[in-house]
């Protein structure tokens, strides 16, 4: 694949991208039986110092905290509630609680908005990848975030 096809520059069109071939296909459209008894759920994090990932997020937390003045906004994103509910793949309390916990570890400059189950589930392929209006839907949640973190400055 070419990101730099000449002809679609051309034609001042966008290079169609496919990761696969049930990407823009609702996820209710597909079989997630294989979910069916999977041990993970949403909001079983671990949060130990072994975890790369929580240790790249606690980096990001001290360089943020080095900038009192700036304001970030940050967001926990969207998921598709009914597909996570179909499979018990979530642990609402648990998840809650992980959830505080992130935000504890975050600056006060640091606004954290959960999106978690802003999205209707209509608008995923899966349990985290949404659709173009999903996508679109998330960016005006954001935008509209955003013009009321700046708008307290």
């Amino acid at each position: 694949m070419n990101l730099h096809d000449p002809a679609a520059i051309e034609k001042d069109q966008p290079v169609k991208i496919t990761f696969g071939e049930n990407i823009y296909t609702r996820w209710d459209q597909k079989n997630w039986d294989h979910l069916d008894g999977f041990p993970v759920k949403l909001g079983d994090y671990d949060y130990s110092q072994g975890n790369k990932q929580w240790q790249a997020f606690l980096k990001i937390a001290a360089l943020l905290k080095r900038y009192p003045d700036t304001k970030v906004l940050m967001f926990l994103p969207p998921r598709s509630y009914a597909l996570y509910s179909r499979y018990n793949l979530v642990e609402q309390s648990l998840y809650l609680d992980k959830t505080a916990f992130i935000k504890k570890h975050l600056p006060p400059n640091v606004v954290c908005c959960d999106y978690t189950w802003k999205v209707e589930s209509r608008h995923f392929s899966d349990l985290i990848h949404m659709l173009p209006q999903g996508n679109k839907i998330t960016a005006e949640i954001l935008f509209d975030d955003y013009l009321k973190l700046i708008s307290k400055q």
